[in-house]
């Protein structure tokens, strides 16, 4: 046997142990063919057509509109080109990666640089093949990791142009380094800036800490939480979603962020009309009540005829005791 084959398969056999091991998984903990079964739908292209669909992407409403009324060969080319626009907005200079994979011979010693590749190549077809259940664009998640290993090489590409030698190779790693420093600067300036997009104030961190010494219950907190951004910049209301009660306080909240129970298909929608219509029925499901200053919130209870006593109160919040 060569040398070649002896690396590749105890790969392969390694590869085929996950997928049985991941199909078992399956069998255990979903139910396929339920509506609430197998997280995955097969969803060919349906994460990427919307990189044109979208006028905050890059919006091509002519080819949209062709995606509805093609057919056949016409479609096919048409979606290949939707494919490559996908593929080079969002993997940008990382496509130096390619620069590396063809240079080397197509089963590489490398083990380490074997699995960066399946692991890159698979991420991507789990991105664009697939949707989920609940928020069907979440397989995005599966696009970062692509993104990340496929990073690792086009680094190694540029390795490989310096160590040529070349001028031309120089001048062109270069190239791909000075345009990949625009987005990083952009990213550091999102993290890095002061105020930033979202904090807790401190007196808020104080107060949780306090309900956190408390007996555990259930607290019952506003979806949102709308503060002012601070700052020698003008202020500007923004919403937050309260799931950070939860952390900080070591307790259950009633509902609370709703993107992740979207994200894990579970109902909740019954109790969004409860705590819109302020139902007198959650005070009876609830032992805290979570009041931003100035909100008025606990005051559309006031009609239940149930007693709550202010526990906490500080200049950002009121905690409140129900008391059943």
């Amino acid at each position: 046997m060569s040398r070649e084959k002896k690396e590749i398969v105890p790969l392969f056999m390694k590869g085929l142990l996950v997928l049985v091991l991941s199909a078992v998984s399956v069998l255990i903990f979903y139910s396929p063919g339920t509506s609430t079964g197998f997280p995955f739908m097969f969803r060919p292209l349906a994460t990427v057509n919307p990189i044109i669909e979208d006028k905050s992407l890059f919006y091509l409403p002519k080819w949209a509109e062709r995606l509805y009324s093609y057919q056949g060969l016409k479609l096919a080319i048409l979606e290949a080109g939707v494919l490559v626009i996908f593929v080079l907005l969002n993997f940008g200079t990382r496509i130096l990666g390619l620069f590396g994979f063809i240079t080397h011979d197509n089963l590489s010693t490398n083990y380490t640089r074997n699995l960066i590749v399946i692991g890159s190549v698979s991420t991507f077809l789990l991105s664009i093949l697939l949707t989920q259940r609940g928020v069907w664009w979440n397989t995005v998640q599966f696009l970062y990791v692509s993104l990340f290993l496929s990073g690792i090489l086009a680094a190694e590409g540029i390795d490989m142009l310096v160590k040529s030698k070349k001028m031309g190779a120089y001048i062109l790693a270069g190239i791909f380094i000075l345009l990949t420093i625009p987005t990083n600067l952009d990213v550091v300036h999102t993290f890095a800036r002061f105020p930033g997009t979202g904090y807790i104030a401190s007196e808020e961190v104080e107060a949780l800490r306090k309900l956190h010494a408390y007996p555990a219950g259930v607290i019952l907190t506003p979806l949102f939480a709308t503060r002012a951004q601070v700052g020698l910049i003008p202020d500007i209301g923004r919403a937050y979603d309260t799931a950070y009660v939860s952390a900080y306080s070591g307790k259950k909240t009633y509902l609370t962020d709703l993107i992740q129970l979207e994200l894990t298909n579970v109902s909740y929608r019954d109790r969004v009309d409860m705590v819109g219509r302020y139902d007198c029925q959650i005070l009876r499901e609830v032992d805290y009540i979570y009041e931003y200053q100035g909100s008025q919130f606990v005051n559309q209870f006031s009609q239940c005829g149930v007693k709550l006593d202010r526990i906490i109160e500080n200049n950002s919040v009121s905690i409140y005791s129900v008391n059943k």
